[in-house]
C-alpha cells in the first residue's frame, strides 16, 4: 500500500496498515520469517489491533469463539519479548481455569510458530531465551494479592474478568498497578459480557471516561470461523431466540445484557444484605464445609431461630491449598467460636474418608452434608432469597460475588463448571438444615368469648401439654 493511501486511513487502521507494511519489508529481507512475524501474521485484524496497541490500560470484550485466548497469549509472548528478565502475568479467575485455557494455547504457538518457549509446569511458568518469565496465577490462590507484591511486571493480563467482580478492584488499584511502574506495563481485562451490571470490567466497559482504550470483536471478525454467521443463525432458529434474547446478545453478539435468568443463584444485593443481626431471638447455629485442595476449602456459618423467619448467613471463608489437619484444626476454631447445634461437611468421593478422619482423630461433631437433588435445593434456596428470608452479611464480598457471577451452563440446567461455586455450596449444605421455616406469624388476639378466642386457648392448652409431655421424657431419658 502506498504511504499515501494509509495516511488517508482512519487512525486506528493507518497504525495497522503501517504495521502491516514494515512486517512486509522484514520479510523480503529475511528468507525464513521470524516468529515474531509469524505470530503476528496469524491475528485478524480486530484481533490485531489489540495484541498490538502500545495503551497502557487496555480492555478487550469479545464474545464465545471470538479468539480471545489466542489474542491475549501472543500478547503476553510479545510483551515478555520486548522486556529481557521481566514477568508478564496472566491472571484467571482460577488457577484451574489459568492452566486449561493459556497453558495448552502457549505450547500450541510453540509448535506452530516455532517460539522459544520453555515449560515449568509445576509453576506454570513459560520462559523465553531473553529471561522473560509468562506467569499465570488464580486469583483463587492463597493469599493472591500479597503474592503478586514485590514483583515487576511488564504487563498484567486478567481474563474472564467480568466473573472478578468488586474483588477485582482491590487486586487492581492496591497490588497490580503499583508493580507496572519498573516497566511502564499495560494492565489490560479481556472477557465476555456477563448477565449482571456490575464490577471494575462492566464499569470500565461502559464508561469511556475511566481512560481505558476499548476493544471489541465478536465471532463474526474471527476470519478463522468464516461460518460462524450461518452457523448462529441456524442455533437461534433451534432455540427460538429473537433478536433481543439476552443470551444472544451477551454470547454472539457483545452486548451487556442484564439476564437474572443465567444466573443460578436468585440472590439479590438490594433485597439480601443485611448489615447487623436482629437482636432478640435465640439463635443457633449450623456450620457447612465444602472440602478442596486444587479448589478452596471453604466455610459458611448460618443463623436461624424457631421465633424469627428470616435465615442469615453471618460467616464465609475459602483457603486453598490447605492439608486435612488445617481443615480440622480452622473447624475447631469455628465450633468453638458459634458453638453450632450442627456441623456438616461434602463427604463424596474422597471426602466421606477425610471426614471420617477427621472425626475419629480429632473427635470433631460433622455430619455428612445430604448433598441429593442439589438443583432442587437450590430452587428451594432461590425462593428464600426471592422473598427474603435468606440474608447474606453485606461484608462477604467473595461470597457475594459468586452469586452474582455463577452462571447456567449451555444446557440452561446445571452450573458452569468453569466457575468457581465453593463458597455457594458451603452455604448451601448449611441451609439444608436450618429450620427457620418453622415460624409461624402470631396472631392477633380474639375478642373474649369469641370462638376464635376458644379456639386460641385450646391451641395453646394442647401446645402447652405437648412441652411438658417432651420435658417429662427429657426426665425419664436422663433417669434411665
Amino acid at each position: 500500500m502506498l504511504a499515501t493511501q494509509i495516511l488517508q486511513l482512519p487512525p486506528h487502521l493507518r497504525v495497522l496498515a503501517l504495521r502491516k507494511e514494515r512486517i512486509k519489508r522484514l520479510r523480503e529481507r529475511t528468507s525464513r520469517p521470524d516468529w515474531r512475524v509469524t505470530l503476528v501474521d496469524s491475528l485478524f485484524p480486530a484481533q490485531m489491533a489489540f495484541v498490538l496497541s502500545e495503551a497502557k490500560a487496555i480492555i478487550g470484550q469479545c464474545t464465545r469463539r471470538a479468539g480471545k485466548t489466542h489474542g491475549a497469549a501472543a500478547k503476553l509472548i510479545l510483551a515478555a519479548e520486548r522486556n529481557p528478565g521481566a514477568t508478564a502475568l496472566y491472571l484467571a479467575l482460577t488457577r484451574k481455569s489459568a492452566k486449561r485455557l493459556l497453558w495448552p494455547k502457549l505450547k500450541q504457538m510453540k509448535r506452530d510458530y516455532g517460539i522459544p518457549l520453555t515449560f515449568n509446569e509445576s509453576d506454570l511458568i513459560a520462559e523465553l531465551p531473553n529471561g522473560a518469565q509468562i506467569v499465570l496465577y488464580g486469583a483463587d490462590q492463597e493469599n493472591m494479592a500479597e503474592r503478586l507484591r514485590g514483583d515487576a511486571y511488564c504487563i498484567v493480563l486478567v481474563d474472564e474478568a467480568a466473573s472478578f467482580g468488586n474483588n477485582l478492584e482491590y487486586t487492581l488499584t492496591d497490588v497490580v498497578e503499583p508493580a507496572l511502574l519498573d516497566y511502564q506495563g499495560a494492565l489490560c481485562m479481556i472477557g465476555s459480557p456477563g448477565p449482571t451490571l456490575f464490577g471494575p470490567f462492566y464499569d470500565a466497559c461502559s464508561d469511556p471516561g475511566r481512560g481505558w482504550e476499548m476493544h471489541k470483536w465478536s465471532v463474526l471478525d474471527n476470519t478463522h470461523l468464516p461460518h460462524a454467521g450461518s452457523w448462529i443463525e441456524e442455533l437461534k432458529k433451534r432455540r427460538g431466540w429473537d433478536d433481543d434474547n439476552p443470551t444472544y446478545l451477551r454470547e454472539y453478539r457483545n452486548v451487556w445484557v442484564s439476564d437474572p435468568n443465567a444466573l443460578i443463584y436468585g440472590y439479590n444485593p438490594v433485597r439480601n444484605d443485611f448489615a447487623q443481626l436482629p437482636i432478640g431471638p435465640r439463635w443457633e447455629y449450623v456450620l457447612g464445609i465444602d472440602l478442596g485442595f486444587d479448589d478452596p476449602a471453604a466455610w459458611s456459618v448460618i443463623a436461624w431461630a424457631q421465633d424469627h423467619p428470616n435465615a442469615y448467613v453471618v460467616h464465609n471463608e475459602a483457603h486453598q491449598g490447605w492439608i486435612p489437619s488445617q481443615w480440622a484444626q480452622r473447624t475447631q476454631e469455628l465450633q468453638e467460636q458459634f458453638k453450632p447445634m450442627l456441623t456438616v461437611a461434602d463427604a463424596g468421593a474422597l471426602g466421606k474418608a477425610i471426614v471420617e478422619e477427621m472425626v475419629t482423630r480429632w473427635g470433631l461433631p460433622i455430619e455428612a452434608a445430604e448433598k441429593s437433588e442439589k438443583m432442587s435445593n437450590i430452587e428451594l434456596m432461590n425462593g428464600d432469597f426471592r422473598c427474603g428470608r435468606l440474608l447474606v452479611d453485606e461484608g462477604l464480598t467473595e461470597l457475594k460475588t459468586q452469586y452474582l457471577t455463577l452462571t447456567k451452563d449451555r444446557t440452561g440446567k446445571k452450573e458452569d463448571p468453569s466457575l468457581p461455586n465453593d463458597r455457594l455450596d458451603s452455604v448451601l449444605y448449611p441451609w439444608r438444615a436450618c429450620r427457620n421455616y418453622w415460624y409461624k406469624d402470631k396472631l392477633p388476639e380474639a375478642e373474649f368469648g369469641s370462638e376464635e378466642y376458644w379456639n386460641q386457648m385450646e391451641e395453646r392448652q394442647i401446645a402447652a401439654m405437648v412441652a411438658q409431655s417432651e420435658q417429662s421424657s427429657n426426665w425419664y431419658d436422663e433417669l434411665m
